[in-house]
């Protein structure tokens, strides 16, 4: 009764922008030239990078009002939000982790992405252009060969499609592989979460290489970026997102995360534009910002 009786939080009008401060963003772009030198090396094989934009606004930040402009404009991703205290972590990621009904499991990946075009005839060209990029498929391919030897430690069957398809969201297009398969008896979707996370699409290849490198080169602290966000169930069922689109909202200020997955191909100035097209959810939800 008491919490049905509380005000309604959606609503609630975001304050005007203060400030803008895209965090180290020469070093971020040195990062990927480093990170380059240490693929060709053969240290690794893919690293992601990612990176902080924050916002100052001229008061608080109603977290309410910013999830239900992501569930209005993010209609085909996940929403999600984490509040403690006065902060909340919140996004709309379009990413699946680990989903688990009964014996049958469900995961994707998702790696390379461009933006979405101006019309339908260019949004063609660029899906197209995606499909056929070197570049993104070799990074997409890291993802479904760790994916694909992480299920088969826990499922009896696993069907995986040689070629990725397209999912188109409202800012960005993706190349996406969808996972599915037939899990062991008695496992639990932790089991699964234990297994993926991170993922190369959040991570890199070799795992342990390339964390050991975020945290040389990335000069931040993820905090709540790129983990699983779900739930589970007492008979082992649940679903869980990975943290990406997404935020953090604390008081007057938002830190916003976006990153990009590293192979030897990589252009620094190609992948900061793209971690550009990454913020835009947020932005959006925030009341329509442009960088």
């Amino acid at each position: 009764e008491q919490l049905l009786s509380l005000p309604p939080l959606m609503g609630a009008s975001i304050p005007a922008v203060s400030q803008f401060e895209e965090k180290n963003a020469g070093r971020w772009k040195k990062s990927i030239e480093q990170s380059v030198e240490d693929i060709r090396a053969g240290l690794m094989d893919k690293i992601v990078l990612a990176r902080e934009l924050d916002l100052h606004f001229e008061g608080a930040v109603p977290s309410g009002t910013v999830l239900q402009n992501l569930t209005e404009q993010q209609p085909a991703s996940f929403i999600f939000g984490l509040e403690s205290g006065s902060s909340c972590f919140l996004g709309a990621s379009p990413e699946r982790l680990i989903k688990k009904e009964g014996k049958q499991v469900f995961s994707a990946c998702l790696a390379g992405s461009t933006k979405r075009g101006s019309d339908v005839h260019s949004d063609e060209r660029l899906g197209m252009e995606l499909l056929n990029d070197e570049k993104n498929r070799s990074e997409h391919e890291f993802v479904v060969s760790m994916m694909r030897k992480a299920m088969e430690e826990q499922c009896l069957d696993l069907h995986i499609p040689q070629e990725p398809i397209l999912m188109k969201l409202a800012n960005i297009q993706h190349l996406y592989t969808p996972v599915k398969g037939t899990a062991l008896p008695k496992s639990s979707i932790l089991d699964f979460v234990e297994l993926l996370h991170p993922t190369p699409a959040l991570g890199g290849s070799p795992r342990k290489v390339a964390l050991q490198k975020i945290g040389e080169y990335e000069e931040m602290d993820r905090g709540f970026y790129s983990a699983p966000v779900g739930w589970m169930d007492r008979e082992g069922n649940g679903d869980f997102a990975v943290g990406i689109r997404s935020g953090l909202l604390k008081g007057n200020q938002a830190f916003l995360f976006a990153g990009c997955g590293i192979v030897e191909g990589s252009d620094p100035e190609s992948e900061f534009t793209e971690t550009r097209v990454k913020f835009k959810p947020m932005l959006n939800a925030l009341g329509g910002l442009t960088l």
